[in-house]
């Protein structure tokens, strides 16, 4: 509706995609000790290229269900161990609906309805792929009154889907591809048990630790890639870190503000290309979980969660505007973080 000529507070749009997916499964357990199971997918999305649309990806699953085994009878406070671990692949298709297409924008010009070429075609672009694998248990005990579970993965991101620079030659600036590989490993720790637990009341408590490194292995020809203003895709950081102007203080007999060289001088004039990649800050954290309580009497129930997250750096884009002269940068937004 906003393509007239001459539009006037108006405004509409449509967008819509197709996933077309087949899947199978299958699973055996052997005298309730010994599990295996695994699956085969196959997915096709029409947000990718004509050329890439459809990924196959699979999964297996081993299980050890070791309080059933003869050496475990005499151990009375264990009433459940369980030993797993998996491998498997994944796809990731979390882009624009037409991010592979050649499409058209409009608008107007001159008082005419006009159009022009928007986005580059890409037929080639395809799903990024995880392959991902680990390990963990299961354990209760005391009648199942304290529960936990510890679990260890390690991802390779292949295939990643990122807006790629191009040369503005081709009259365009950017374009999504698969350009990277990127790798996560960590540990998730979950434990909840009932300190009180009776006929009538029920007083337990939660707790769930997670922990993630994160690091980009590889990109295009070892090209970085911008991410707005302040960030930075780049081999061997974590993924978006941040590329900032240091902030150095100020001046106490003048009052400027001083900011940091790109080699580490220190002068009181800002320039944009005295930016470096600070390194391992980004605005994902490191560390994040729960924990919480929960009572019940006689079917009632009440209960408190809280969430967490350490080790992630937010920018401070509020105080960037209000707290800027125009020209030079205060400290919050040269540096830009607030955790």
């Amino acid at each position: 509706m906003d393509i007239a000529a001459s539009p006037n507070a108006v405004d509409g749009y449509t967008s819509q995609s197709r996933l077309l997916s087949f899947m199978a499964t299958a699973g055996y357990t052997y005298d309730g000790k010994y599990i295996i199971d695994g699956a085969v997918r196959r997915d096709g999305s029409s947000r990718f290229g004509t050329n890439n649309q459809y990924g196959t990806f699979w999964a297996v699953g081993l299980g050890w269900n070791m309080e059933r085994e003869r050496f475990m009878e005499n151990v009375e406070f264990i009433n459940k161990l369980k030993i797993r671990g998996s491998v498997g692949t994944s796809g990731n298709n979390s882009i624009g609906n037409y991010a592979a297409q050649g499409v058209y924008g409009y608008g107007s010009y001159n008082n005419l309805s006009t159009s022009y070429p928007k986005r580059l075609a890409n037929p080639d672009l395809t799903w990024e792929k995880n392959l991902q694998a680990s390990v963990g248990f299961d354990v209760s005990f005391f009648d199942s009154r304290l529960n936990a579970t510890f679990d260890y993965y390690n991802r390779k991101t292949t295939d990643m889907l990122l807006a790629t620079n191009l040369s503005q030659t081709t009259g365009f600036s950017s374009r999504i591809d698969n350009v990277g590989e990127m790798k996560n490993s960590g540990v998730e720790i979950a434990v909840n048990g009932d300190v009180v637990r009776t006929n009538d009341w029920t007083f337990s408590l939660n707790g769930m630790f997670s922990y993630n490194k994160n690091e980009v292995t590889k990109l295009y020809e070892g090209q970085d890639i911008e991410t707005g203003y302040n960030g930075i895709i780049t081999e061997g950081e974590r993924l978006n870190t941040y590329k900032l102007v240091r902030w150095a203080g100020v001046n106490p007999q003048t009052g400027d503000a001083l900011y940091y060289t790109k080699d580490g001088q220190i002068t009181n004039v800002y320039n944009g290309d005295d930016a470096v990649v600070l390194s391992d800050k980004t605005p994902d954290p490191k560390y994040f979980g729960s924990f919480g309580t929960r009572v019940s009497w006689k079917g009632l129930e009440l209960s408190a969660d809280f969430y967490y997250a350490i080790g992630g750096y937010i920018y401070n884009n509020v105080s960037y505007f209000m707290n800027s002269d125009g020209k030079k940068c205060n400290k919050e937004s040269a540096y830009g973080f607030a955790l």
